[in-house]
């Protein structure tokens, strides 16, 4: 009986410091959390401190403002932290990495890589000469570059945190502090004006705007929000058209077919034609829109539009010395080849004898699009090989070498 009873009072000893390592176990690791959540806020404040602190911008006497904040990678981590609360805030559906990473190619044509930090430009190409300083182990181009999170799965801008937290209402202390900062200072031995972040006028007005662009765009690209589209059509332009003319992304029948309305065929200008024909990407390759013409042939006004442009002012820039610099032969003959079938098929007042005929007639006398054409196996474009045959015959009588 006494042995029973000092095995209970062991066991109960035991039990009972098993359940106090449970609770300090417990406590140890929501201390942990704590500690990283704390963490967390304190760099978030320090980086917004010190972001306000040091000014929006510095001005020296006759000459713009401008930035002398060393923007680091502390700072994009914050910015990226606060954009990720944003998303979520508004009920952002995260995709899995594998359907995300199909998305960014499909749309922009990008494979992450290994780099923790990714970036898409939003412009055609880097600009060599205007760059800035992520920190000592990125430098990126400045030109709207739109920063990729491949953990979190969304993109975002390298923004400010003003830009996107209202300082003065969440850190009151903060924006105490910036109004006691002084508004001059000395660099190299000159005065310059310090101009301050409450300074910025619109700057409220601002911040609504980059949390909308944030939202709308990661709804609109990754979670496919029609309502979100409408916004950036409205208030994004820059960033819809650069969707198709930066980055080839043409899967959007309704953002072509906006952009070809945008544009129009009426106004003859070349440059805003080009601009949705073809894709010129930085490594010279194009990329050629048959989305573009596929919607053409939809709305017969603008068709005719189209076919009117191309027969009288298009085709003669493209023979052009003015295209040049802007296409090689090869890349010119392969636009000249898809043009012209897709108008021999949909056009009836300009079948080979009209259209096709007369370039072959006059453009063709040496066989340097035969030839080309031939060589690139006709770029693969049903019915366009026989379509040439007979444009040949039509035009000058002649058929192609080695087939007379």
């Amino acid at each position: 009986m006494k042995r029973i009873l000092i095995i209970f009072i062991l066991l109960t000893a035991f039990l009972s410091c098993k359940k106090e390592e449970s609770k300090e176990s417990t406590k140890l690791q929501i201390t942990k959390a704590n500690d990283i959540n704390v963490n967390s806020i304190d760099t978030t404040k320090k980086i917004i401190e010190q972001q306000v602190l040091h000014g929006y911008a510095i001005k020296e006497a006759g000459l713009d403002m401008q930035s002398d904040y060393n923007y680091k990678k502390e700072d994009y981590d914050v910015i990226k932290k606060i954009s990720i609360d944003i998303l979520k805030s508004y009920n952002y559906k995260v995709l899995n990495n594998e359907n995300f990473q199909n998305k960014l190619s499909r749309i922009f044509n990008f494979k992450i890589t290994e780099k923790d930090i990714n970036f898409l430009v939003e412009f055609a190409c880097p600009l060599e000469n205007i760059k800035y300083q992520l920190d000592i182990n990125y430098t990126v181009s400045n030109n709207n570059p739109l920063f990729i999170d491949s953990k979190n799965n969304i993109i975002l801008e390298a923004l400010f945190t003003p830009q996107l937290i209202n300082y003065k209402t969440d850190y009151p202390d903060i924006y105490n502090k910036e109004e006691k900062i002084e508004k001059k200072k000395s660099i190299n031995g000159e005065p310059v004006d310090i101009i301050k972040w409450k300074e910025i006028p619109n700057l409220n007005e601002q911040r609504k705007k980059n949390v909308q662009t944030l939202v709308a765009r990661n709804m609109y690209l990754f979670n496919d929000s029609r309502a979100h589209y409408k916004w950036l059509i409205a208030n994004d332009e820059i960033f819809m058209e650069s969707l198709v003319t930066t980055f080839g992304y043409y899967d959007d029948k309704e953002l072509v077919k906006w952009l070809v309305d945008k544009t129009g065929f009426a106004n003859q200008n070349i440059d805003q034609v080009n601009k949705i024909i073809y894709n010129k990407k930085c490594d010279r390759k194009i990329v050629f829109d048959q989305q573009l013409l596929n919607i053409l042939v939809e709305d017969e006004v603008k068709a005719t539009q189209f076919y009117e442009f191309v027969r009288y002012d298009y085709i003669d820039w493209l023979l052009s010395d003015k295209s040049n610099t802007e296409l090689t032969f090869s890349q010119k003959a392969e636009i000249i080849a898809r043009i012209h079938s897709f108008i021999y098929k949909h056009a009836k007042d300009y079948r080979t004898v009209d259209f096709m005929g007369k370039f072959a007639e006059y453009n063709d006398s040496d066989n340097k699009y035969s030839k080309e054409f031939k060589l690139k196996n006709y770029y693969n474009i049903p019915e366009f090989e026989k379509q040439w045959k007979q444009a040949k015959i039509d035009g000058d009588g002649i058929s192609l070498p080695g087939e007379e």
